[in-house]
């Protein structure tokens, strides 16, 4: 009796997953999941339309996996300790994510109302919450958002494609909070 193999959206997922952590975004082609699952290319469209809706898929799962990371490591934190651990949890998570951050950079091609930009507006979000709590604000709302945003991700995104490493440009924990504690001390 031949054995049959149970194939769902997730381990597609999961496969497509691996192969942009191994080799980069570009390497994700539906021939090269179809190889690496032992299947057939025309079979990876029963669970993904296109490639599209596959690195939104991924994209989505990220964020979500961030969000519930995020969400589980600031219970009880405010304010300037609260900015300073979300950025550590999502350099942390990044790090760990290896290529397959590269995803977030595919996010424009994504109307607002898709999944992907909504958990990514839920990660976000949880900035804008933390700011709310907080009485005495010494800078506009919106740039610091944007400010905070763009050097946790800025950072960690150039840190995660080894731009640091290769000219030589010091990083590492210290340095990233360092940045992130002249941001806070600049809102609160």
């Amino acid at each position: 009796m031949t054995k049959r193999r149970v194939l769902d959206k997730d381990k597609v997922a999961q496969a497509a997953a691996d192969i942009v952590k191994e080799s980069g975004l570009p390497a994700l082609t539906f021939g090269t999941l179809a190889k690496k699952l032992d299947i057939k290319s025309q079979s990876v469209y029963n669970y993904f339309h296109n490639l599209d809706s596959l690195l939104e898929y991924l994209g989505t799962c990220l964020m979500k996996d961030l969000y519930a990371e995020l969400a589980t490591g600031l219970i009880g934190l405010s304010g300037k300790e609260a900015l300073l651990k979300y950025g550590e949890i999502a350099r942390t998570f990044f790090l760990a994510q290896g290529k397959l951050v590269g995803t977030i950079q595919t996010i424009q091609n994504y109307p607002k109302d898709s999944d992907f930009v909504q958990s990514m507006e839920k990660v976000l979000g949880i900035i804008g919450k933390i700011m709310d709590g907080e009485k005495d604000i010494k800078v506009d709302r919106v740039t610091f958002l944007q400010a905070f945003i763009s050097q946790v991700l800025g950072f960690t995104l150039v840190e995660s494609m080894g731009f640091f490493d290769t000219y030589d440009v010091p990083h590492n924990t210290a340095s990233f909070r360092k940045m992130l504690e002249t941001t806070a001390d600049a809102f609160i």
